[in-house]
């Protein structure tokens, strides 16, 4: 009996759950796709429609730079290497098609 009270609630949770992401789509993105890109451009040091080799380039150099094992003696330095490493795989992974 218990059982099949928790899957009822289960049920409607998931229904709850199912439903607020229906809603989801109908808002906008916080940032579209063009500004995305626009953005990883920019991340990487580049002006939009740059080539894929000036995109691999600015790619490797910039990991070179901010590698976050080049900083292994400055901790704090090394949490911002890791965050801009972040970035800048993100926009390379967006650019590099």
């Amino acid at each position: 009996m218990k059982a099949n009270m928790g899957s009822s609630s289960s049920q409607a949770s998931q229904q709850q759950r199912s439903t607020q992401s229906n809603k989801v789509p109908n808002q906008p993105s916080a940032q579209t796709e063009k500004e995305k890109i626009q953005s990883a451009y920019t991340i990487l040091g580049l002006q939009p429609g740059a080539s894929q080799s000036e995109v691999k380039q600015a790619y490797r150099t910039l990991v070179k730079k901010w590698h976050p094992d080049l900083f292994m003696n400055n901790p704090q330095q090394q949490k911002q290497a890791q965050e801009k490493m972040r970035l800048i795989n993100e926009a390379y992974a967006l650019l590099d098609v």
